[in-house]
């Protein structure tokens, strides 16, 4: 059953609506999380992960720590299923959540066992114990944890955003800003992504594998480049689709710092931005269904993976006899891309040039021989 988790909180001092309630709730909606009824001087959230609900009560301190004038703000967490009538909530974990706010010092986040268990060490917050300790009213002792939040307050990351895309570039960016995250720029090209990486120096980079001028891998390539000259920037490869040649590329000079997901993760901020500060903290993320792919996939040898889905139908033209003007016209290509994807292949495929042989028929030659047969 997925877990209901009550997060109290309770002010030292009359709630200023001002400057608090509507911090409050933009970060428990932020964080998945619904405010429900409590006492006047308590406000209740319930989210149904552990890590959320500890990552909502650090934003919380944090924010409240920002305000001029700031309440002290205690924080009680505890997790267990919880009855949720509307907005009214109740059940045991909402009386415990209460009773850890009273024993919180001002500024301060008290947690339960059963939270230091469910999102302690995964969501990377630091949890000191103070040993068991009797809860106020309700008359039970447990092991109860302090949350050392400020040692959280590190400067937001700086990340640049790179997708030809202005609708997904635009809507990751806004993600990010509103997770806290500071984004330095967004372009829309690769020479643009490197130029803005030299400009700002981020932290990290969240590129689309395809960019601009052919949308082959210009955006892999920019990744592989920024490990090189920028190694101290961590870099998040995002890609439509699975390509396990291209993850392999990427990792090839080691996965510290370094990710790819598909971009279907990112609709879930929480599970982009952990990603983000993991590679930053110099970890990996490599997307499950890639890892999959890589694991399960035949050892047969085929010579034309490396070659992008654009790259296999050039060559597919070329070994129809094709010229490069007719298949730009084909493809609705330029010719100057299909010159582009043309030498693209012969690297790709190992066809140096050479006094005696002709690249474009042992490419097209290639391409037969890995046809399957019937």
């Amino acid at each position: 059953m997925t877990d209901l988790v009550t997060a109290t909180v309770v002010w030292a001092v009359a709630r200023n609506p001002a400057s608090v309630d509507g911090v409050l709730e933009r970060i428990v909606r932020l964080h998945g999380g619904q405010l429900a009824e409590a006492p006047v001087d308590t406000v209740v959230a319930v989210f149904r992960s552990a890590t959320r609900a500890l990552d909502a009560a650090v934003a919380m301190q944090q924010a409240a720590a920002r305000v001029d004038g700031p309440p002290a703000l205690r924080i009680g967490v505890s997790t267990g299923e919880v009855a949720l009538d509307e907005s009214t909530v109740d059940g045991r974990p909402a009386a415990e959540a209460a009773g850890l706010c009273r024993l919180a010092a001002d500024a301060s986040i008290v947690a339960g066992p059963a939270v230091h268990l469910l999102a302690g060490a995964r969501a990377g917050h630091a949890l000191r114990s103070r040993g068991v300790i009797t809860i106020p009213d309700l008359g039970a002792t447990t092991e109860v944890f302090d949350v050392e939040w400020r040692d959280r307050q590190e400067p937001p990351l700086r990340v640049v955003v790179a997708d030809d895309a202005s609708v997904i570039r635009e809507g990751v960016a806004a993600l990010l800003r509103e997770a806290g995250l500071t984004v330095v720029a967004t372009v829309g090209d690769a020479d643009a992504l490197l130029e803005s990486v030299g400009t700002h120096e981020p932290d990290v980079v969240v590129t689309d594998i395809r960019m601009p001028p052919t949308h082959g891998l210009e955006g892999l390539e920019a990744a592989i480049a920024i490990r090189t000259q920028h190694p101290g920037v961590a870099v998040l490869v995002l890609s439509q689709y699975i390509e396990t040649r291209s993850a392999i590329d990427l990792l090839a000079n080691g996965s510290r710092g370094v990710g790819y997901l598909l971009k279907e993760r990112i609709g879930d901020v929480d599970e982009l931005t952990r990603a983000l500060r993991q590679i930053v903290g110099g970890g990996s993320v490599v997307d499950p269904e890639i890892v999959s792919r890589l694991l399960t996939r035949t050892r047969t040898a085929d010579p034309l993976e490396p070659l992008t889905d654009r790259e296999r139908d050039v060559l597919r033209l070329m070994a129809q006899g094709r010229a490069n003007p007719a298949i730009a016209t084909s493809l609705g290509l330029t010719p100057r891309t299909v010159e582009s994807h043309v030498r693209s292949i012969f690297s790709k495929l190992g066809l140096e040039p050479e006094p005696d042989d002709h690249r474009r028929v042992l490419a097209v030659l290639t391409f037969l021989r890995a046809q399957p047969t019937a």
